[in-house]
């Protein structure tokens, strides 16, 4: 076997990847609890050398418990009239297990995060211990603290790294929003902040800094460190959890923004993503000049400040878009709005299905045809996530439906 093929330890999320012998590893945890012990034991089942070994500490013996989130659980409705596999039983449960926040004291996080991919992090208390389930990977190596961050930190980031509107708005800000209630006087850490994200928390009057200043990781001490239990484990993606902690946080960001409790739009809006190297619209002429007739415009909100995009969408009463992160503004949109997602044929997540329960929005979807215009059986299509990033078409009798469903909103 040689180096480039892959034997894959599964405890299912991908973590981690590292040469053992002639081995190329990728390290799965799956659990929403991890453990590390598990993870040795594991490897060692795989004839993996060289294994580390830290010593564990439980998270509770490291520190202490600020506050804790009760499992929640609640049934979402699917969009009337839509044969698609996103919407069934399955998913139209929306739930959160039980969650904790932590405090740590002279702690130190020893961590490999790039732009792209997920993160590894380890945790360990002042004797060098490994803080167990507050983990993410397979290669938990004590490494000296290149630099030190006095005062309280919270830790917001999850594991998607990249500039990505859905995952600072569902999962990192209701995270900072928690942890802020017990530390108000903290700064917030994420390890690469993008433009968008250091404006927004400007706007919520917090402190944003970056933890990765010399790639492609690093080992930091926290004079205090803040941070909640599903910044590990098996994460659902941004939308799906539905706990109280992110509906107080999106009601929070609407009250600072002095847009809770607005009603009554005045403007219809299609997300363009034209400039975007996936799910662009193949038949964007026609499709707009259809939509421009019945009162929608093209709107790009990366092409306005943070502020303009509030204003401006704090003036929509629809948003239409093909399934994608700039669906996540519906967090901006008056109590009384709506939007409709244009879902690829092959595969999406429910973020924005379930978001839209989150702050109380209506949702409907329609489906839309590949590239070449051609429909999928949605009972009996194989699914490929890899085409998730194709582009579609929108054909005329889809266009009518976004237009009827536009005169009932």
């Amino acid at each position: 076997m040689t180096t480039s093929e892959k034997e894959d330890v599964d405890i299912g999320l991908l973590t981690s990847s590292f040469l053992a012998g002639r081995h190329l590893f990728r390290v799965k945890n799956s659990d929403n609890v991890f453990d590390y012990p598990t993870v040795i034991e594991t490897l060692e089942q795989h004839g993996v050398e060289n294994i580390d070994r830290p010593e564990i500490i439980a998270p509770e013996d490291a520190g202490r418990i600020l506050d804790v989130e009760e499992p929640f659980e609640t049934n979402v409705d699917a969009p009337d009239g839509v044969g698609y596999y996103l919407f069934g039983e399955r998913n139209r449960a929306l739930s959160s297990p039980q969650i904790e926040l932590y405090e740590f004291v002279d702690v130190t996080m020893v961590f490999r995060a790039t732009s792209a991919g997920r993160p590894e992090i380890y945790l360990f208390d002042s004797n060098r211990r490994l803080i167990n389930i507050l983990f993410f990977g397979a290669n938990a190596r004590y490494r000296e603290a290149e630099t030190t961050l006095s005062g309280t930190t919270i830790f917001a980031e999850d594991f998607f790294v990249q500039p990505n509107i859905c995952h600072l708005l569902f999962d990192k800000w209701p995270r900072s929003h928690w942890a802020a209630r017990h530390a108000p006087e903290a700064r917030h850490a994420l390890f690469h902040p993008h433009r968008y994200a250091t404006d927004f928390y400007a706007a919520m009057g917090l402190e944003l800094i970056s933890l990765l200043h010399h790639a492609p990781g690093g080992s930091i001490h926290f004079e205090r460190l803040v941070i909640s239990a599903n910044s590990f484990g098996a994460m659902r993606h941004p939308g799906q959890s539905g706990c109280r902690f992110a509906k107080d946080a999106l009601r929070a960001l609407r009250e600072k923004l002095g847009i809770a409790g607005r009603k009554g739009g005045a403007k219809m809006l299609m997300l363009d993503r034209q400039s975007a190297d996936k799910r662009a619209v193949v038949n964007w002429s026609h499709y707009m000049t259809c939509l421009g007739a019945a009162g929608v415009e093209a709107y790009d909100p990366a092409a306005f400040s943070f502020a303009e995009q509030v204003a401006t969408l704090s003036d929509c009463r629809l948003l239409i878009g093909v399934h994608g992160a700039g669906l996540t503004n519906l967090v901006y949109m008056p109590e009384d709005s709506a939007i409709i997602e244009i879902l690829p044929p092959w595969s999406a997540t429910s973020s924005f299905w379930h978001g839209a329960e989150l702050v109380n929005r209506r949702y409907e979807a329609v489906v839309a045809l590949d590239a070449a215009g051609h429909e999928h059986d949605q009972n009996t299509m194989e699914r490929d996530r890899s085409q998730h990033r194709n582009n579609v078409t929108i054909n005329d009798e889809q266009i009518d439906r976004i237009i009827a469903l536009s005169k009932t909103l």
